[in-house]
């Protein structure tokens, strides 16, 4: 009986909060709004890595783009597997591996 009462509340909570989410996002990711090729996440994320490899004397052309492309994929690997962990300890479902 309590779960039903928490689902209802959860559903609500969701349902309200979930236009301000897909706004966030929108605006953090969107690139409609600006010149940019790139999403302002993505911007300052390769000025940081550019940054790095300033500060470390890395002038190799090859190595700077293999940070930037590897960085992408790896932060979208470590996502899933954060989002899988997390679902499955939240629900409370036993994972099939």
């Amino acid at each position: 009986m309590v779960s039903e009462i928490y689902l209802t509340r959860l559903l609500a909570t969701k349902g309200t909060l979930q236009q301000f989410v897909d706004d966030l996002f929108e605006t953090i990711f969107s690139t409609a709004h600006r010149g940019s090729a790139l999403p302002l996440a993505i911007k300052y994320m390769f000025d940081f890595l550019d940054d790095q490899a300033l500060l470390h004397s890395i002038s190799n052309p090859d190595v700077i783009h293999h940070w930037k492309s590897n960085r992408c994929v790896c932060m979208f690997a470590l996502l899933i597997v954060y989002n899988i962990a997390a679902s499955s300890f939240v629900s409370e479902v036993v994972p099939l591996w």
